[in-house]
């Protein structure tokens, strides 16, 4: 996802949100974690765990003030058990 263009240096920035640690434990997908790219996805230097247990899919979306939401199925024994949500802005990716 596109962080869009508030700055010249927007153009190329991405964020994603996937699955981290695949077949791990059984073949459960786990560690959801948020990455980010600043060279249009040729590389993903920063990156955050959002979820360490098991999880399905995720959406993000981003508000005007640049505050990055993740929705997410996620739970703590099966990866449909809820609907989650992690709020977060690029300074707290980068850290």
């Amino acid at each position: 996802m596109s962080l869009g263009n508030k700055e010249p240096s927007d153009a190329d920035t991405l964020v994603l949100s996937a699955i981290n640690g695949s077949n791990d434990q059984g073949g459960v997908r786990r560690k959801l974690t948020v990455f980010l790219s600043r060279d249009g996805g040729r590389s993903w230097p920063a990156s955050k765990l959002i979820h360490e247990g098991p999880a399905a899919d995720s959406d993000m979306a981003v508000l005007e003030d640049g505050t990055i939401h993740c929705f997410y199925e996620g739970g703590v024994k099966h990866r449909y058990e809820s609907i989650r949500q992690a709020s977060f802005n690029r300074e707290w990716l980068v850290e």
